[in-house]
Protein backbone atom coordinates (compact mmCIF):
# COMPACT_ATOMS: atom_id res chain seq x y z
CA UNK A 1 0.00 0.00 0.00
CA UNK A 2 1.08 3.57 -0.55
CA UNK A 3 2.35 5.09 2.65
CA UNK A 4 2.19 8.86 2.32
CA UNK A 5 3.58 11.17 4.99
CA UNK A 6 0.03 12.37 5.69
CA UNK A 7 -1.28 8.82 6.18
CA UNK A 8 1.65 8.00 8.45
CA UNK A 9 1.07 11.09 10.60
CA UNK A 10 -2.61 10.14 10.83
CA UNK A 11 -1.75 6.65 12.10
CA UNK A 12 0.80 7.97 14.59
CA UNK A 13 -1.72 10.51 15.88
CA UNK A 14 -4.27 7.71 16.35
CA UNK A 15 -1.67 5.63 18.22
CA UNK A 16 -0.81 8.54 20.50
CA UNK A 17 -4.51 9.21 21.17
CA UNK A 18 -5.11 5.55 22.09
CA UNK A 19 -2.04 5.53 24.32
CA UNK A 20 -3.55 8.16 26.63
CA UNK A 21 -6.52 6.14 27.97
CA UNK A 22 -4.46 2.92 28.02
CA UNK A 23 -1.78 4.46 30.23
CA UNK A 24 -4.43 6.28 32.26
CA UNK A 25 -6.12 2.97 33.12
CA UNK A 26 -2.73 1.45 33.93
CA UNK A 27 -1.98 4.28 36.35
CA UNK A 28 -5.35 3.66 38.00
CA UNK A 29 -4.48 -0.02 38.30
CA UNK A 30 -1.05 0.67 39.80
CA UNK A 31 -2.15 3.04 42.50
CA UNK A 32 -4.39 5.94 41.56
CA UNK A 33 -7.56 3.89 41.96
CA UNK A 34 -7.19 3.27 45.73
CA UNK A 35 -5.81 6.78 46.31
CA UNK A 36 -8.53 8.66 44.40
CA UNK A 37 -11.57 6.42 44.69
CA UNK A 38 -12.45 3.77 47.25
CA UNK A 39 -15.75 5.22 48.45
CA UNK A 40 -17.85 3.17 46.03
CA UNK A 41 -16.98 -0.54 45.70
CA UNK A 42 -19.22 -0.75 42.63
CA UNK A 43 -17.37 2.08 40.86
CA UNK A 44 -14.03 0.55 41.81
CA UNK A 45 -15.12 -2.82 40.45
CA UNK A 46 -16.27 -1.21 37.20
CA UNK A 47 -12.91 0.51 36.79
CA UNK A 48 -11.04 -2.75 37.46
CA UNK A 49 -13.15 -4.48 34.81
CA UNK A 50 -12.30 -1.65 32.38
CA UNK A 51 -8.60 -2.09 33.17
CA UNK A 52 -8.71 -5.80 32.35
CA UNK A 53 -10.86 -5.26 29.24
CA UNK A 54 -8.34 -2.69 27.97
CA UNK A 55 -5.64 -5.39 27.80
CA UNK A 56 -6.09 -6.23 24.08
CA UNK A 57 -5.72 -2.54 23.19
CA UNK A 58 -2.76 -2.20 25.56
CA UNK A 59 -1.06 -5.18 23.94
CA UNK A 60 -2.06 -4.01 20.46
CA UNK A 61 -0.18 -0.75 20.90
CA UNK A 62 2.86 -2.62 22.23
CA UNK A 63 2.57 -4.97 19.26
CA UNK A 64 2.66 -2.01 16.87
CA UNK A 65 5.92 -0.94 18.51
CA UNK A 66 7.43 -4.41 17.97
CA UNK A 67 7.06 -3.87 14.23
CA UNK A 68 8.10 -0.21 14.33
CA UNK A 69 4.51 0.81 13.62
CA UNK A 70 3.76 2.93 16.67
CA UNK A 71 6.02 5.72 15.41
CA UNK A 72 8.54 6.07 12.62
CA UNK A 73 10.83 7.75 15.11
CA UNK A 74 12.77 4.80 16.55
CA UNK A 75 13.24 6.48 19.92
CA UNK A 76 9.54 7.28 20.38
CA UNK A 77 8.59 3.83 19.11
CA UNK A 78 10.83 2.07 21.63
CA UNK A 79 9.89 4.42 24.48
CA UNK A 80 6.17 3.80 24.00
CA UNK A 81 6.70 0.05 23.80
CA UNK A 82 8.87 -0.04 26.91
CA UNK A 83 6.39 1.96 29.00
CA UNK A 84 3.53 -0.29 27.88
CA UNK A 85 5.65 -3.31 28.78
CA UNK A 86 6.40 -1.98 32.27
CA UNK A 87 2.73 -2.00 33.21
CA UNK A 88 2.56 -5.67 32.21
CA UNK A 89 5.81 -6.44 34.11
CA UNK A 90 7.50 -7.26 30.79
CA UNK A 91 10.68 -6.00 29.16
CA UNK A 92 10.13 -4.68 25.65
CA UNK A 93 13.39 -6.02 24.24
CA UNK A 94 12.61 -9.53 25.40
CA UNK A 95 8.97 -9.72 24.32
CA UNK A 96 9.77 -8.05 21.01
CA UNK A 97 12.43 -10.68 20.33
CA UNK A 98 9.99 -13.49 21.10
CA UNK A 99 7.33 -11.94 18.89
CA UNK A 100 9.62 -11.42 15.90
CA UNK A 101 10.88 -15.00 16.24
CA UNK A 102 7.24 -16.10 16.20
CA UNK A 103 6.92 -14.40 12.82
CA UNK A 104 10.18 -15.79 11.51
CA UNK A 105 9.69 -19.39 12.66
CA UNK A 106 5.99 -19.86 13.37
CA UNK A 107 4.89 -23.24 14.80
CA UNK A 108 8.36 -24.32 15.90
CA UNK A 109 8.73 -26.73 18.82
CA UNK A 110 8.13 -24.03 21.48
CA UNK A 111 5.44 -22.19 19.51
CA UNK A 112 2.71 -24.81 19.29
CA UNK A 113 1.38 -25.19 22.82
CA UNK A 114 -1.73 -27.16 21.84
CA UNK A 115 0.08 -29.90 19.90
CA UNK A 116 0.61 -33.22 21.68
CA UNK A 117 4.12 -34.51 21.10
CA UNK A 118 5.42 -38.07 20.89
CA UNK A 119 2.10 -39.89 21.26
CA UNK A 120 1.26 -38.03 24.47
CA UNK A 121 -2.34 -38.48 25.64
CA UNK A 122 -4.79 -35.58 26.01
CA UNK A 123 -5.00 -36.24 29.73
CA UNK A 124 -1.23 -36.07 30.12
CA UNK A 125 -0.89 -32.95 28.00
CA UNK A 126 -3.83 -31.02 29.44
CA UNK A 127 -2.26 -29.65 32.69
CA UNK A 128 0.68 -27.94 30.96
CA UNK A 129 -1.53 -26.73 28.11
CA UNK A 130 -4.20 -25.15 30.31
CA UNK A 131 -1.57 -23.70 32.64
CA UNK A 132 -0.11 -21.79 29.69
CA UNK A 133 -3.54 -20.88 28.30
CA UNK A 134 -4.77 -19.42 31.59
CA UNK A 135 -1.85 -17.10 32.29
CA UNK A 136 1.26 -19.24 32.11
CA UNK A 137 2.42 -17.95 28.76
CA UNK A 138 2.46 -14.34 29.99
CA UNK A 139 4.08 -15.41 33.27
CA UNK A 140 6.90 -17.06 31.33
CA UNK A 141 7.44 -13.81 29.42
CA UNK A 142 7.62 -11.93 32.73
CA UNK A 143 10.06 -14.35 34.36
CA UNK A 144 12.29 -14.60 31.29
CA UNK A 145 13.59 -11.10 31.97
CA UNK A 146 15.36 -12.44 35.05
CA UNK A 147 17.81 -14.18 32.73
CA UNK A 148 19.87 -10.98 32.44
CA UNK A 149 20.65 -11.13 36.16
CA UNK A 150 22.99 -14.09 35.63
CA UNK A 151 26.45 -13.70 34.06
CA UNK A 152 26.56 -13.44 30.28
CA UNK A 153 28.62 -16.64 30.05
CA UNK A 154 25.84 -18.59 31.78
CA UNK A 155 23.23 -17.02 29.48
CA UNK A 156 25.31 -18.15 26.51
CA UNK A 157 25.60 -21.73 27.82
CA UNK A 158 21.86 -22.00 28.43
CA UNK A 159 20.99 -20.71 24.95
CA UNK A 160 23.53 -23.01 23.30
CA UNK A 161 21.73 -26.02 24.80
CA UNK A 162 18.58 -25.34 22.79
CA UNK A 163 17.71 -28.38 20.64
CA UNK A 164 19.18 -29.24 17.25
CA UNK A 165 15.96 -28.82 15.25
CA UNK A 166 16.81 -26.60 12.20
CA UNK A 167 14.30 -23.90 13.21
CA UNK A 168 15.55 -23.92 16.80
CA UNK A 169 19.12 -23.60 15.53
CA UNK A 170 18.11 -20.38 13.76
CA UNK A 171 16.42 -19.09 16.91
CA UNK A 172 19.44 -20.05 19.00
CA UNK A 173 21.73 -17.94 16.82
CA UNK A 174 19.38 -14.96 17.01
CA UNK A 175 19.03 -15.34 20.80
CA UNK A 176 22.80 -15.44 21.25
CA UNK A 177 23.15 -12.21 19.30
CA UNK A 178 20.29 -10.58 21.19
CA UNK A 179 20.92 -11.59 24.79
CA UNK A 180 24.70 -11.40 24.90
CA UNK A 181 24.50 -7.84 23.60
CA UNK A 182 25.64 -5.52 26.41
CA UNK A 183 23.39 -2.60 25.44
CA UNK A 184 20.30 -4.78 25.23
CA UNK A 185 21.07 -6.52 28.53
CA UNK A 186 21.42 -3.11 30.17
CA UNK A 187 18.03 -2.00 28.84
CA UNK A 188 16.39 -5.16 30.18
CA UNK A 189 18.01 -4.62 33.59
CA UNK A 190 16.69 -1.05 33.65
CA UNK A 191 13.24 -2.38 32.77
CA UNK A 192 13.47 -4.80 35.71
CA UNK A 193 14.37 -1.96 38.10
CA UNK A 194 11.43 0.15 36.87
CA UNK A 195 9.07 -2.84 37.18
CA UNK A 196 10.17 -3.53 40.76
CA UNK A 197 9.66 0.14 41.66
CA UNK A 198 6.22 0.15 40.04
CA UNK A 199 5.28 -3.03 41.90
CA UNK A 200 6.44 -1.57 45.22
CA UNK A 201 4.50 1.65 44.58
CA UNK A 202 1.37 -0.32 43.69
CA UNK A 203 1.56 -2.48 46.83
CA UNK A 204 2.07 0.62 48.96
CA UNK A 205 -0.83 2.49 47.33
CA UNK A 206 -3.24 -0.44 47.62
CA UNK A 207 -2.21 -1.18 51.20
CA UNK A 208 -4.14 -4.07 52.75
CA UNK A 209 -6.13 -4.40 49.52
CA UNK A 210 -2.99 -5.23 47.47
CA UNK A 211 -4.43 -8.67 46.50
CA UNK A 212 -6.95 -6.74 44.37
CA UNK A 213 -4.04 -5.26 42.40
CA UNK A 214 -2.40 -8.69 42.13
CA UNK A 215 -5.67 -10.18 40.86
CA UNK A 216 -6.07 -7.44 38.24
CA UNK A 217 -2.53 -8.09 37.00
CA UNK A 218 -3.17 -11.83 36.95
CA UNK A 219 -6.33 -11.30 34.90
CA UNK A 220 -4.36 -9.20 32.43
CA UNK A 221 -1.80 -11.99 32.07
CA UNK A 222 -4.62 -14.50 31.60
CA UNK A 223 -6.12 -12.33 28.86
CA UNK A 224 -2.77 -12.05 27.09
CA UNK A 225 -2.22 -15.80 27.30
CA UNK A 226 -5.68 -16.51 25.89
CA UNK A 227 -5.06 -14.24 22.91
CA UNK A 228 -1.49 -15.27 22.18
CA UNK A 229 -1.96 -18.50 20.22
CA UNK A 230 -5.66 -18.19 19.36
CA UNK A 231 -5.20 -17.32 15.63
CA UNK A 232 -2.87 -20.32 15.23
CA UNK A 233 -4.74 -22.86 17.35
CA UNK A 234 -5.28 -26.03 15.33
CA UNK A 235 -3.26 -24.91 12.31
CA UNK A 236 -0.80 -27.25 10.61
CA UNK A 237 2.81 -27.40 11.75
CA UNK A 238 3.90 -26.47 8.23
CA UNK A 239 1.56 -23.48 8.03
CA UNK A 240 4.63 -21.21 8.01
CA UNK A 241 3.38 -17.60 7.96
CA UNK A 242 -0.30 -18.52 7.72
CA UNK A 243 -2.84 -17.65 10.41
CA UNK A 244 -6.62 -17.30 10.62
CA UNK A 245 -8.52 -14.16 9.71
CA UNK A 246 -11.57 -13.92 11.94
CA UNK A 247 -14.65 -11.70 12.04
CA UNK A 248 -15.34 -9.19 14.81
CA UNK A 249 -17.99 -6.42 14.90
CA UNK A 250 -16.78 -3.16 13.38
CA UNK A 251 -17.16 -1.27 16.66
CA UNK A 252 -14.68 -3.64 18.36
CA UNK A 253 -11.96 -3.59 15.71
CA UNK A 254 -9.99 -0.77 17.32
CA UNK A 255 -10.13 -2.70 20.61
CA UNK A 256 -8.11 -5.53 19.00
CA UNK A 257 -6.29 -3.13 16.63
CA UNK A 258 -7.49 -5.20 13.66
CA UNK A 259 -5.51 -8.22 14.82
CA UNK A 260 -8.57 -10.31 14.00
CA UNK A 261 -6.98 -10.10 10.52
CA UNK A 262 -4.04 -12.10 11.78
CA UNK A 263 -3.56 -13.94 8.51
CA UNK A 264 -2.99 -10.65 6.69
CA UNK A 265 -0.65 -9.49 9.44
CA UNK A 266 1.50 -12.62 9.23
CA UNK A 267 1.84 -12.37 5.46
CA UNK A 268 2.59 -8.64 5.55
CA UNK A 269 3.90 -7.86 9.07
CA UNK A 270 5.17 -4.41 8.09
CA UNK A 271 1.64 -3.09 7.54
CA UNK A 272 0.33 -0.98 10.41
CA UNK A 273 -3.02 -1.79 11.98
CA UNK A 274 -4.93 0.75 9.90
CA UNK A 275 -3.64 -0.84 6.68
CA UNK A 276 -4.83 -4.37 7.45
CA UNK A 277 -8.57 -4.02 6.54
CA UNK A 278 -8.01 -2.48 3.08
CA UNK A 279 -5.35 -5.10 2.35
CA UNK A 280 -7.77 -7.84 3.47
CA UNK A 281 -10.38 -6.47 1.06
CA UNK A 282 -7.82 -6.12 -1.73
CA UNK A 283 -6.91 -9.78 -1.36
CA UNK A 284 -10.59 -10.76 -1.44
CA UNK A 285 -10.09 -12.54 1.86
CA UNK A 286 -12.68 -14.48 3.81
CA UNK A 287 -13.21 -15.06 7.51
CA UNK A 288 -12.55 -18.46 9.04
CA UNK A 289 -14.98 -17.82 11.90
CA UNK A 290 -15.79 -15.35 14.65
CA UNK A 291 -12.86 -13.93 16.65
CA UNK A 292 -14.64 -14.88 19.88
CA UNK A 293 -15.28 -18.43 18.63
CA UNK A 294 -11.60 -18.85 17.77
CA UNK A 295 -10.55 -17.74 21.27
CA UNK A 296 -13.07 -20.12 22.88
CA UNK A 297 -12.03 -23.06 20.70
CA UNK A 298 -8.78 -23.23 22.61
CA UNK A 299 -10.72 -24.72 25.52
CA UNK A 300 -11.08 -27.90 23.46
CA UNK A 301 -7.63 -28.60 24.85
CA UNK A 302 -4.51 -30.06 23.27
CA UNK A 303 -4.72 -31.70 19.86
CA UNK A 304 -3.05 -34.65 18.16
CA UNK A 305 -0.97 -33.81 15.06
CA UNK A 306 -3.51 -35.57 12.83
CA UNK A 307 -6.23 -33.18 14.07
CA UNK A 308 -4.47 -30.08 12.78
CA UNK A 309 -5.82 -28.41 9.66
CA UNK A 310 -3.64 -28.11 6.57
CA UNK A 311 -5.34 -24.89 5.46
CA UNK A 312 -4.78 -22.28 8.14
CA UNK A 313 -7.93 -20.33 7.21
CA UNK A 314 -10.16 -23.40 7.54
CA UNK A 315 -12.36 -23.16 10.65
CA UNK A 316 -12.45 -25.80 13.35
CA UNK A 317 -15.67 -27.09 14.86
CA UNK A 318 -16.27 -26.46 18.54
Amino acid sequence: MADTAYERRDVEAANAALLVPVLGLSLLQFGLLPLIFGASPLADAALLVAIVLATPLHWGLAHESFHGGFSRDAGRNRAAGRVLGWFLFMSWDLIRFGHLMHHDANRHLYDRPEVLEGGQSRLAGAPAYFAKLLGGHAAISVLSSLGVLVPEALTRRVIERVGDDPELTKIRGAALRAFTNAERRTRIRIDLIVIVLLAAAAVWAWGPAWPVFAASLGLRWMTLSLLDNAPHYGTALDSARAARNTWIPAWLRVWVMNQNLHGVHHRLPDLNWRELPPEFRRQGGGYACSWFAQVLRQFRGPLRPDELRTVASEPLSL
